[in-house]
């Protein structure tokens, strides 16, 4: 079973679009673009959990922890659209104290294919 993110992130988090394109390129300046393969829109956000308590810190590394950042996860971004993420290496998650007893963490989520 897939486990779920929960966690709803801060305003901030972004998400990318790289294309995967294959280019051929001719004499005189042309060339020839195509898909490189299936699934080549998979989205990839930078989401930021800021000035969280120290629990929900240690929830959401606790998650990350458990996926390894090879196990897949259920997750619905802000924009809405589901997909399955994990939490891409070699970043992996970043950890900062804040004041007082809050913490903020960040990390980047890529889509795999379903």
């Amino acid at each position: 079973m897939t486990a779920t993110f929960t966690y709803a992130p801060n305003y901030g988090s972004a998400m990318q679009v790289i294309p995967r394109v294959l280019t051929a390129k001719f004499g005189d300046g042309y060339s020839q673009r195509a898909a490189d393969g299936l699934n080549t829109l998979l989205r990839k956000w930078t989401v930021l959990f800021n000035n969280r308590s120290q629990t929900d810190c240690d929830a959401i590394e606790a998650f990350l922890v458990a996926q390894g950042g090879c196990l897949a996860f259920n997750w619905t971004p802000p924009t809405g659209v589901a997909g399955l993420w994990i939490c891409s290496l070699p970043n992996g998650w970043t950890r900062t104290p804040q004041t007082g007893p809050l913490a903020s963490i960040s990390c980047t989520f890529e889509e795999v294919p379903a």
